[in-house]
């Protein structure tokens, strides 16, 4: 019990978490590409908890809603980047790999349980909504 109390005492010694970004360079074992368009998180004494939304940046662009629990959190992306990406269970798991800030491009991997769309999201007046089917 005491050193589970040290611990929890350290953790809240340590500050928030700073979030990771999409990594600068391609990854074959990773050939998904998604868009993180909306993310919330916090803490709990496992690492970040979260949720939001993406698409799958693919022929046919498909959102999907998302948690996750993993130790750090990352950032939503912003025009062209994207975190590279596979399927861990096809339509219900993709793992993400991301890259620590100031690491010098260390790398962590998180995996997001995801709901599938059959529609795309997409940012509006600073909202994300869903962008109709065509």
């Amino acid at each position: 019990m005491r050193v589970m109390i040290v611990a929890l005492f350290l953790m809240a010694q340590m500050g928030p978490a700073v979030p990771n970004t999409p990594t600068s360079t391609a990854d074959p074992e990773f050939p998904v590409h998604v868009q993180i368009l909306s993310n919330k998180w916090g803490h709990n004494r496992y690492g970040t908890h979260g949720y939001g939304r993406g698409n799958v940046l693919d022929t046919d662009v498909k959102g999907f809603d998302y948690t996750f629990d993993c130790g750090d959190p990352f950032l939503t992306t912003k025009g062209e980047e994207f975190y590279s990406a596979r399927w861990k269970k096809q339509d219900a798991r993709l793992e993400i790999i991301e890259e620590r800030i100031g690491s010098g491009g260390k790398t962590e991997k998180c995996e997001l349980k995801v709901d599938m769309k059959t529609f795309a999201y997409k940012r509006q007046n600073g909202e994300v909504v869903a962008k109709p089917a065509k």
